[in-house]
């Protein structure tokens, strides 16, 4: 088991590929959950290709978000055109959080944007296009 996660986690690159990739291995033949899931992806990824955006996302695999209440699809947005590193915004599924709180079953999915992120971004490449300088005040 632990080489087949092993080599799971290791697909990453264009949405389509990886769906294709995971129907031609079979990785989810037998499991309910599983197919569920191919499915759910095909819908997403026709939607994503609908709106003329699909080329923007790649599908990691490896991808693990920090917070053990997530239950289903998590999602990173990276800025490509910078030399930083690191998300600038994050989230996901979580159908059972608000149940902890509240005992009652409440379908969840949400995130968070890294506002002060984006402005240290925003302002670096300002400053590298000339539109920012440095004054004495």
């Amino acid at each position: 088991m632990c080489l087949k996660l092993e080599k799971f986690v290791q697909y990453k690159g264009q949405p389509w590929e990886m769906l294709n990739r995971l129907k031609d291995e079979a990785v989810f033949q037998g499991h309910t959950e599983g197919e569920e899931t191919i499915k759910e992806m095909e819908t997403l990824f026709t939607y994503l290709e609908s709106m003329n955006v699909l080329g923007n996302i790649s599908f990691d695999f490896s991808l693990a978000r920090g917070l053990d209440y997530y239950t289903g699809v998590i999602y990173e947005a990276v800025l490509t055109d910078t030399d930083r590193v690191g998300s600038i915004s994050g989230g996901g599924r979580y159908d059972g959080l608000i149940g902890m709180f509240s005992g009652k079953n409440i379908p969840s999915v949400g995130g968070s944007i890294g506002i002060e992120r984006i402005f240290n971004i925003l302002e670096e490449q300002a400053i590298a296009r000339g539109e920012i300088r440095a004054t004495e005040t």
